[in-house]
């Protein structure tokens, strides 16, 4: 497997997994941290900031919703206690309508 380098050109994977763990290394994340660690904390922070899964998944190429849900719908809890907190605020808000006579 190759990965894009500077200049256009292509380094082996193995060059690829030192760099990344040297990196990894120098800013103090956990060792065996991945690229595909980097992944998850994206989802997990698009979540936690409300973005909807249906744009997530998108977002992050799944084939379809059900990948996603599957692995990260656990984070989906969360979202829909804040949109329940949006909605009842929104009806609070919202004059009653006089009923009809």
């Amino acid at each position: 497997m190759l990965v894009g380098g500077r200049r256009g050109r292509f380094i082996d994977y193995n060059t690829f997994r030192k760099a990344f763990a040297a990196a990894v290394k120098a800013v103090g994340l956990p060792e065996g941290f991945t690229p595909h660690d980097l992944r998850h904390a994206y989802v997990s922070m698009q979540l936690a900031d409300g973005i909807p899964i249906t744009d997530v998944s998108r977002f992050i190429g799944h084939k379809n919703i059900n990948i996603t849900y599957a692995i990260y719908g656990h984070l989906v809890d969360e979202a829909w206690d804040r949109a329940l907190e949006v909605m009842q605020a929104r009806f609070d808000a919202t004059p009653a309508v006089a009923a009809a006579a």
